[in-house]
């Protein structure tokens, strides 16, 4: 960056408009900014921190002091700046906020405050023209690579600031000089490796959590049998769930062995028992055989009895040859009623006939039921099933969304370890403030009472130097101070005469004193900074958690990822849907096709039906003719039947109740008949028993083993899945805390991508640096980098200052004064080189020095302008602010600040 030129007015004590042009102050490499003290030296350097960023520079700066005491109401204040970066050359206009008159009426209003800015082509044409404030700075921070505060630290050392960046803590000169280094790709870099790091992580949890659920879904399917003893072991490595070790694995492994183990106890014990059952069986049947040899004496005895008693003893006897005729004539009538017979025979499958078509008719009837009632549902399933989907579909687009608030959650958590972390820093940062203020105040009253006593002692010596030489006056001699020959009252001695060894020790004491509170001003401002660096990242901290704590965020972390993995899994039903939702839109296509069928059937069913029922009708009419002219004959047959039947059936009863006596025997001898029939039907009840619990346990054990079967193959391929991930993972999750040098990463040194990448540069810086301090210090100091972590800070830029002298390294805050201003004046140059000689970085070539030379003494002041005077061949320009009289001498061209008769200011170039 270049300043070409820079006019303002309105602005401090100038109130007329005054313009600087840079580029003919430049010509000799280095100017001079001198003027009287309060004469708006500074107000310079503000009006350019002010046209650049809409701010002012310094600590003590206020913007509500640009506007000129000295403007009346109508008069404007203005700043306009041209400068160039590079190729791009940049016109930049700002007017503060102020109080002007009116435009109509009495009084006052606040003019707001404007900007503008135009950029320029090579051919001199406006390639750019902006007014927004936002804008602007955006515009300006992607062309100079800092925002105010950087370039305050950087291009300007306010008075009293020169060596904040030396005294920065090593995070804080990160903040500071990264833009400058070019560090915007090692963040968005390590921002990348960040983001991919968490999303490992939540593939973890999301992995674990399925292992999770499948042990759980083992344990159900388990059920009474995960209470059994010789499986306690099992259940135990499945309750540790450590899906990353072997537990898992072999608790599935026990399991699989006692099932098979089990499995086959229990078929051993169930063909035991069948076997027992049937034995039992057959002493039953046994049994059995007794008990029907008994019922069937009694039943012949009875039939016997009966057949006897059926004979009707009135019966008239008849011969052989009677009764055989009697029969033939009686079979020539039943010859002509064997048809109808044959039909009474068929009576029950065609009736079964009939009965087939009805439940044929019935099925086709229920069928066309079916398909009506489906043509009815259907659609309605259908519209279900688009809104399951329209709704599996919005839920899927959330899923992005729900993802995203894991990573959020997470970034969240992970602010909340760092604020408590920065809140226990800060307890002890304040505690450090504090005890440096206190040291400061009373450092402050033990100066202020020996200032107080030098001038007692001042005031003492001088009147008793006017009595030492009214001592040596005589009448009418002139006095040699005023010359008078009067002489009305000599001054006389009072008291013991002040020495001069006095008044030197005191004011040795003195300077000692003001060493001593600069040095405690200087660690209590560098205490109140680092706690209010604190404080503000403290503020930010909270700001991102918004009020949450470690359990409100780590519960919601955990809703957040269960959200994501029930989205997940309900989108996983999606597929399963389309195919539903399109089976049943086919099955209504084939649905009208279908019904016309079974209508058809049904129509035909019905004809056939009815036909059937019409011969059957026709059938029996014929029937019951032919057996109203048998009928008197009926009572014949009946009579001669029943009689040789009669006789028949007496016969039968004799012989079976003689074979029934002829085997009885056999069994009485073969058995107890009592005490055998109760054992057999106690033993025959206890082993079916046993049959059964055995079953029930074969039973129980197989459905366990198939409701084990699914999730054991869920399980171990979880397992799997989850060691894959692991070991897929584990490169993303360790790059990702190294490069955010996470406590849980092997980055001992603490330092994340950035800081590597920005130091590697710092290092050049360095190298740099100290080729200027070594000429400014005469060859004592240089400057070393410190990378090492300090307590919970971050290690990368760390700076300790080399004594060549004592060969030791000093912390920087150790240096006096003018050794102080230096050492950040060299350091400032060398950022300069190493960001103008490297790519991507900003190139600063003006750099103004404000005030800090009349820290040096004589030969120090010589070193450092001999060191200002080499930078003019390497084209760059300084601009020193300063009321050092040697300066004037030293610097030929120069800007004079002069105050006006009438109080304001105005400049004047010298060259």
């Amino acid at each position: 960056m270049r300043l070409h030129s820079l006019d303002f007015v309105g602005i401090g004590p100038f109130r007329d408009r005054q313009s600087i042009n840079f580029d003919l102050l430049g010509q000799a490499g280095i100017f001079l900014i001198d003027g009287p003290t309060g004469a708006g030296k500074t107000t310079i350097i503000d009006a350019i921190v002010f046209a650049l960023y809409g701010d002012v520079s310094g600590k003590e700066a206020d913007s509500s002091r640009l506007r000129s005491a000295y403007c009346g109401p109508t008069d404007s204040s203005e700043v306009t700046i041209e400068f160039s970066v590079g190729d791009r050359k940049v016109w930049l206009h700002r007017t503060p906020r102020y109080q002007r008159a009116k435009k109509s009426g009495a009084g006052t209003t606040e003019a707001a405050a404007t900007q503008v800015l135009r950029e320029f082509a090579s051919d001199g044409s406006v390639k750019a023209e902006l007014t927004s404030a936002n804008e602007i700075g955006v515009h300006i921070a992607e062309l100079l690579g800092m925002n105010a505060q950087a370039f305050r630290q950087l291009v300007v050392l306010p008075q009293g600031e020169f060596a904040e960046l030396l005294r920065m803590k090593p995070s804080e000169r990160f903040t500071a000089l990264g833009p400058l280094l070019g560090n915007s790709f090692y963040k968005r870099l390590q921002d990348e490796l960040e983001r991919e790091g968490i999303k490992a992580k939540t593939q973890r949890s999301a992995a674990e959590l399925a292992v999770s659920n499948a042990v759980q879904q083992i344990k159900g399917a388990l059920g009474e049998l995960a209470d059994r003893g010789d499986l306690q072991e099992a259940v135990e490595l499945l309750n540790l769930q450590q899906p990353s070790g072997s537990s898992l694995s072999q608790a599935i492994a026990m399991i699989d062995q006692w099932l098979v183990k089990e499995n086959k106890k229990l078929k051993a014990s169930l063909s035991s028992a069948k076997k027992h059952a049937t034995q039992t069986q057959v002493h039953a049947e046994r049994a059995g055989e007794y008990q029907t040899a008994v019922t069937a004496i009694h039943a012949a005895t009875q039939a016997r009895a009966h057949s006897l008693a059926a004979l009707d003893p009135h019966t008239p006897e008849m011969t052989r040859e009677q009764a055989q005729e009697q029969i033939g004539e009686l079979l020539q009538l039943l010859t002509r009623l064997e048809p109808i017979a044959q039909r009474e025979e068929n009576r029950d499958s065609d009736a079964a006939e009939l009965q087939a078509l009805v439940t044929e008719l019935s099925d086709h009837h229920q069928q066309l039921a079916q398909l009506t009632e489906f043509t009815t549902t259907a659609p309605i399933e259908r519209e279900r099933l688009k809104q399951s989907i329209a709704a599996l579909e919005i839920l899927s687009a959330t899923l992005t969304q729900r993802e995203s608030e894991v990573l959020s959650l997470q970034k969240k958590a992970t602010h909340i370890e760092q604020l408590q972390a920065l809140e226990s820093d800060l307890l002890q940062v304040t505690a450090e403030s504090d005890a440096a203020a206190a040291l400061v105040a009373s450092t402050d009253l033990e100066l202020l009472a020996l200032r107080t006593e030098l001038d007692a002692l001042l005031l003492q010596q001088l009147h008793d130097r006017a009595a030492f030489l009214a001592a040596d006056l005589t009448a009418n001699q002139a006095c040699p101070v005023c010359g008078s020959h009067d002489h009305p009252k000599l001054a006389a001695f009072v008291g013991e005469a002040v020495s001069d060894e006095a008044i030197e020790e005191r004011r040795e004491r003195l300077e000692v004193l003001q060493s001593t509170l600069a040095e405690h001003k200087s660690k209590s401002e560098l205490a109140k900074s680092d706690e209010q660096a604190l404080v503000i990242s403290a503020a930010e901290l909270r700001g991102s958690i918004d009020g949450e704590t470690t359990v409100s965020v780590k519960e919601a972390l955990a809703s957040a990822q269960n959200s994501v993995i029930e989205t997940e899994n309900a989108i996983a039903a999606l597929p399963g849907l389309l195919d539903e939702l399109a089976s049943i839109q086919k099955q209504l296509e084939n649905n009208e096709e279908f019904s016309t069928i079974e209508r058809a059937a049904v129509t035909k069913l019905t004809t056939q039906l009815e036909q059937l029922e019409k011969i059957q009708r026709l059938q029996g009419e014929a029937d019951r003719e032919v057996l109203g002219e048998a009928a008197s004959a009926t009572a014949l047959e009946k009579l001669t039947r029943k009689q040789i039947e009669g006789l028949t059936q007496f016969r039968e009863c004799d012989e079976k109740l003689a074979l029934a006596k002829a085997s009885l025997p056999a069994l009485a001898e073969e058995l107890e008949v009592d005490v055998w029939l109760a054992s057999v039907i106690s033993a025959h009840e206890e082993a079916m028993a046993l049959l059964e619990d055995a079953e029930h346990a074969a039973g129980l054990v197989g459905h366990a083993a198939q409701l084990f079967k699914n999730p054991r193959e869920q399980l171990l391929a979880s397992v799997a899945e989850h060691q894959e991930l692991l070991d897929r993972t584990a490169p993303a999750i360790a790059l990702a805390d190294a490069v955010t040098a996470s406590k849980t990463s092997m980055n001992s040194r603490r330092m994340t991508l950035q800081s590597y990448a920005v130091q590697r540069r710092f290092e050049s810086v360095l190298d740099a640096a100290s080729i200027h301090l070594n000429r400014m210090s005469g060859g004592k100091y240089t400057l070393e980098l410190d990378d090492l972590a300090k307590g919970n800070a971050q290690s990368g830029l760390g700076i300790k200052i080399s004594d060549a002298w004592s060969g030791q390294s000093r912390d920087p805050r150790s240096l006096s004064g003018g050794e102080t201003f230096y050492a950040a004046l060299a350091l400032a140059l060398g950022l300069a080189d190493v960001v103008r000689d490297e790519a991507g970085g900003t190139q600063l070539e003006t750099l103004f020095v404000d005030e800090g030379f009349g820290s040096l003494d004589q030969e120090s002041l010589q070193l450092v302008l001999e060191q200002l005077d080499a930078l003019r061949s390497g084209g760059r320009i300084v601009g020193v602010v300063s009321h050092v009289t040697e300066m004037k001498d030293w610097v030929q061209d120069r800007v004079e600040v002069e105050v006006s008769p009438d109080r304001t200011s105005r400049v004047r170039t010298l060259l």
